[in-house]
């Protein structure tokens, strides 16, 4: 498992005056925080000392999102994935995937996936968390 990228989300209207940056903790500041993790395989134990040095100096919880490249769920991903879902549900972490499914859509998700939420891409679940931000609720994801 790797970190790729740690992205705040917040929307701002057009014309919106803003002189620089929110500070920390301010209203202006809240929004999502999204931190993101490629996984490759390796070991689960890596992987949570990674997940726990990542989220640990967050001002607030950060929502994880894993993603894994391709269609394909090797044992060796699948083993790190069930690991970090199994750590932040005991965290109270908000936890999502990006990628294609391993399975069919109608399918059930694969063990220990349980009820995550899945996006099909990066992009995607920043757009859906983008509009949930934007109605300060959790919305439904959009339709491709």
């Amino acid at each position: 498992m790797e970190l790729i990228a740690r992205v705040a989300v917040r929307r701002h209207r057009i014309g919106e005056e803003r002189d620089g940056p929110a500070p920390v903790g301010s209203r202006a500041d809240e929004g999502k925080v999204v931190t993101l993790f490629r996984i490759r395989g390796g070991s689960p134990a890596r992987a949570l000392r990674l997940l726990a040095r990542s989220t640990r100096a967050a001002p607030a919880r950060p929502t994880v999102a894993l993603t894994v490249a391709g269609r394909e769920l090797s044992d060796a991903q699948a083993a790190v994935c069930r690991a970090v879902i199994t750590q932040c549900r005991n965290d109270a972490t908000e936890i999502v995937l990006c990628s294609h499914p391993p399975q069919p859509p109608e399918a059930e998700s694969p063990d220990g996936f349980g009820n995550c939420r899945w996006f099909p891409s990066v992009h995607t679940m920043m757009q859906q968390f983008g509009r949930e931000d934007a109605q300060g609720t959790r919305a439904s994801p959009a339709p491709d």
